[in-house]
């Protein structure tokens, strides 16, 4: 225990803590003691017994020692001199009357907060005391709901502790609390609820239900349904779930976050989602809509987790077949954020961390490798001996590492990987409005040190989202959304593949002791192959690339709400990708034999190379959705119906020369004009879909639930004659656990 003199601050004076723990609990005990009223749990101030025996001994000494003996902590501010000589002689005392005569004629007052016992100076010039008798006493009960039926396991806790009970089969329950004490009762489905105990020995609590649990909707094809009444296979993920991972693309934070959903990532980093099993026909990933836009894997994979509400992921072919044939292989619905009727609000999210590799594949090294080769030529061949490929007094030259250049253990994982790389991701974002306006603007920043642990290369990433949502009148409300996405990525040298670090074995050298690149492997020249496909080599090469992918996606809509029950949504949608690429291949030497000094012939990179790549997709998207709902007695109808119309554009340029003069050289014109040296391509697509759709759906007594959906495509691939496609599904459920006969079972 020790006085703080910085100030007039409390301070708590608990032994063997840190000084910043000290510090932290002096501030928090000194706030709630400023704003809550003093309450005592003073049983244990009546029970607690210290026996103490101290002649001319300071204060300071005195509490110390009731410390020591109960797991009472003191709070005391400069007003109170501890230094000051007492004595005591006490015996099993209770601790209210031993601070009774400590203070009684020194106007100093206690007063009980939980485990802490704060001293203060007696202004009234008396001493006071808060710490009161107050035994705890029983409290029984039943818990229901407003038709009396009881809930089961529902708990009850005294405010501000860890007592508490459940409620038995009956809804009964016991519970042993303080005087006047607050009681916290809840249950799944139902809103919490606090009463306070007063003098009774009896409560009868009836619980209301939470319908803001029983209306949770969850995002369908073209709209929203309550999640109590899907009959689909519908999952979903919070933007809780994905702002709390720490990934460089949207796609890496959903694994293991939704059943059934594979995520495969790449040494590259890159990763792709797998939900429908794998396919031959184009790509087996699912169909991604964004805020009702139709996209690609790319710019979903882009996006700033931190500006997305929620994901919902419709998996079988009821819940998904709303979107025709181009969810095969299910469809990721994305709802990214929007303004509130709130104040003005500012969040920032941000980390920077370093990312090391993990679960590094682990290759045999050099003398394991000789003997296992000798093994597998002899079991092939045991005519000519147990050492066909290397003697013995190689192997212990592999062992022994005396010459590196002739007999390696070259661990090409160790060599060539990145210890350690930087990624960093900051987000901030500004939300707000009325009860009219809403607006919400995000910006995000990713960078990426060296993906894949390859050095030379870094990855950056911009996003930005904004949204204004308008309600014009009581009919008609407007809203505009714009996402934009760059990204960038670079490289400053060659880059070599998973495969060239894998399948070198470690008997070849990556590097030669004189600088040059490997040549040897087993005390002779090593294959052609292991030669051209050092990674050493790779990363030496002056290659260089650098390219930038941006998306742009639009959205304005306007919704009339022509009758109370009614609604019909119109929008038009633009989404625009644009990607552009250079890249550079050097010339290099050929490799020097370590042993001969002569170089090998086709080891060298004869031809330089520089490419260009252009590309640009847009689609426009219009659609008209009306959405009607009518519930009577224990019926509810939802019937949904529309129409879109897409437009999707797609170019594409490419260009190359070889053989330039010299490396280093940035411009492609600088290539040789020969036509043989000289090449270039380029295309175009369009295509254009008209679809109509409904869905329909029932329940009655929210217990029996059936849904219906029908989409029609039209597609420009397709012959004029042969374009319609027709994809129907229905699903029905039974929300057995609403039936009477299971109303007690939770």
């Amino acid at each position: 225990m020790k006085n703080n003199r910085s100030g007039g601050k409390n301070t708590i004076i608990p032994p063997q803590v840190n000084l910043f723990y000290k510090t932290m609990r002096v501030f928090i005990f000194f706030c709630f003691f400023s704003v809550f009223c003093t309450f005592a749990n003073t049983v244990r101030s009546q029970t607690a017994k210290v026996t103490i025996k101290k002649t001319n001994s300071s204060l300071l000494e005195v509490l110390n020692e009731i410390e020591h003996q109960t797991n009472y902590l003191f709070i005391y501010s400069n007003e109170v001199n501890v230094k000051r000589l007492v004595s005591i002689d006490v015996n099993k005392k209770a601790l209210a009357n031993v601070l009774s005569n400590l203070f009684s004629k020194n106007n100093i007052k206690y007063e009980l907060e939980g485990n802490h016992i704060i001293l203060s100076k007696n202004n009234i010039g008396k001493s006071q005391s808060t710490l009161q008798t107050k035994v705890d006493r029983k409290v029984s009960g039943k818990i229901t709901d407003k038709t009396g039926e009881p809930i089961i396991g529902a708990s009850i806790k005294v405010k501000g502790s860890n007592n508490g009970t459940i409620t038995d089969i009956e809804g009964n329950f016991q519970l042993n609390v303080p005087e006047k004490a607050n009681l916290e009762i809840s249950y799944i489905g139902y809103k919490k609820q606090e009463t306070n105990v007063g003098t009774s020995s009896t409560l009868n609590i009836v619980l209301e239900v939470d319908t803001k649990v029983l209306d949770e909707v969850v995002v369908v094809g073209y709209g929203v349904q309550k999640k109590v009444n899907l009959s689909g296979s519908v999952a979903t993920v919070s933007k809780k779930q994905l702002t709390g991972r720490v990934q460089n693309n949207l796609i890496s934070s959903i694994q293991g976050a939704v059943p059934g959903v594979t995520i495969i990532t790449r040494p590259d980093g890159s990763s792709a989602m797998n939900f429908r099993g794998r396919g031959n026909l184009g790509s087996s990933e699912p169909l991604y809509v964004i805020d009702g836009v139709i996209s690609n894997s790319s710019f979903f994979s882009s996006l700033d987790p931190n500006q997305i509400e929620n994901m919902s992921f419709l998996k079988d072919a009821a819940s998904a077949s709303i979107y025709g044939s181009r969810a095969a292989y299910g469809v990721v619905l994305v709802t990214t954020k929007n303004g509130s009727n709130e104040k003005t609000n500012v969040n920032y999210n941000g980390y920077i961390g370093i990312n090391t590799p993990t679960n590094v594949p682990k290759n045999v090294n050099s003398w394991e490798y000789a003997e296992m080769l000798n093994e597998g030529i002899w079991n092939r061949d045991q005519t000519k001996g147990k050492f066909q490929a290397y003697k013995q007094e190689e192997i212990d030259l592999f062992k022994n590492g005396t010459q590196p250049d002739l007999y390696p253990n070259t661990d090409f994982f160790d060599q060539i990987l990145e210890k350690a790389i930087l990624t960093t991701r900051h987000s901030v974002d500004v939300s707000g409005g009325g009860a009219k306006n809403k607006y919400y603007v995000g910006v995000g920043y990713l960078y990426n040190q060296n993906p894949g642990f390859i050095k030379g290369r870094k990855n950056d990433r911009y996003n930005f989202n904004g949204s204004i949502n308008s309600e014009v009148t009581k009919w008609l409300s407007l809203s505009a959304n714009i996402k934009y996405v760059l990204n960038s990525s670079q490289s400053d040298n060659g880059v070599p593949s998973l495969r060239q670090i894998t399948y070198l074995p470690a008997i070849f050298v990556g590097r030669q002791s004189d600088g040059s690149w490997g040549s040897m492997a087993g005390g002779k020249q090593a294959p052609q192959t292991f030669i051209q496909d050092n990674p050493f080599k790779t990363l030496d090469k002056k290659n260089w690339s650098k390219g930038t992918t941006s998306n742009v996606m639009l959205d304005f809509s306007a919704t009339f709400k022509p009758l109370k029950d009614m609604s019909i949504k119109t929008s038009a949608a633009y989404f625009a990708s644009e990607s552009k690429s250079k890249s550079y291949t050097a010339l290099q030497d050929e490799t020097i034999n370590f042993a001969t000094k002569i170089p090998i012939s086709g080891t060298g990179g004869y031809t330089n190379q520089m490419s260009m790549t252009w590309g640009q997709s847009t689609r426009w998207l219009y659609s008209a959705i009306a959405d009607y709902s009518k519930s009577f007695n224990l019926n509810d109808f939802t019937l949904m119906a529309g129409s879109t119309y897409e437009k999707s554009y797609a170019q594409n340029l490419g260009a190359s020369r070889k053989n330039f003069p010299i490396d280093g050289l940035s411009d492609i014109n600088a290539g040789s004009n020969a036509g043989v040296d000289i090449g270039n391509s380029g295309g175009s697509s369009e295509n254009r879909m008209l679809s109509v759709f409904g869905r329909l759906n029932y329940a009655f007594d929210q217990k029996y639930l059936l849904e219906a959906n029908l989409r029609a495509d039209a597609s420009s691939r397709f012959h004029k004659n042969k374009r319609w496609g027709f994809f129907p599904s229905f699903s029905a459920a039974w929300r057995i656990n609403q039936e009477a006969f299971l109303k007690d079972i939770k």
